[in-house]
């Protein structure tokens, strides 16, 4: 009865850390380094995320209609800062990574 209940407690303890495994940060140089130029904000989305919006802006000249934004991700003292000029990747930049 004992060796019953600690295999059940062993068990119960591994399938409570099943959650955790895999789940290192997404802030990080290898997700950095693959964000491209030209990706869409979804793509970066599903590598990093939701990002925390730092600004945004649009326009339109004539019937040229444009819009652009940079999203943040933190984690610590760990950031990365995507440009986005509709809705795609213009450029990027890393601290503490």
């Amino acid at each position: 009865m004992l060796v019953r209940r600690s295999i059940v407690c062993l068990l119960l303890v591994a399938m409570a850390g099943l959650p955790l495994v895999g789940c290192g940060s997404k802030v990080s140089k290898s997700a950095f380094d693959k964000v491209q130029n030209g990706m869409a904000v979804a793509e970066v989305e599903k590598l990093l995320g939701k990002g925390t919006p730092e600004a945004a802006g649009g326009g339109t000249l004539g019937e040229i209609v444009g819009s652009g934004k940079i999203l943040s991700w933190t984690e610590g003292n760990k950031k990365i800062l995507i440009t986005f000029v509709n809705d795609k990747v213009v450029a990027k930049t890393q601290s503490g990574l």
